[in-house]
């Protein structure tokens, strides 16, 4: 997450859900697993949130 009550990486919705409630622009999204989440969050927000957003991807042949 970019922009909430807290910011970070959450392991479950509800996590995320009490930081960006009732938080006005909140900036967040979900990713495949952790180590994309964790990129993600070091990069500016416009690079994965809306008509911006690019596809991340897998080094996972099976990933789909």
């Amino acid at each position: 997450m970019w922009e909430g009550h807290e910011m970070g990486v959450f392991d479950t919705w509800k996590a995320c859900e009490r930081a960006i409630k009732a938080y006005p622009s909140a900036k967040y999204k979900s990713f495949e697993n952790a180590e994309q989440a964790l990129k993600a969050s070091r990069e500016p927000f416009y690079l994965h949130i809306g008509k911006n957003a690019k596809p991340q991807k897998s080094k996972n042949p099976m990933a789909g």
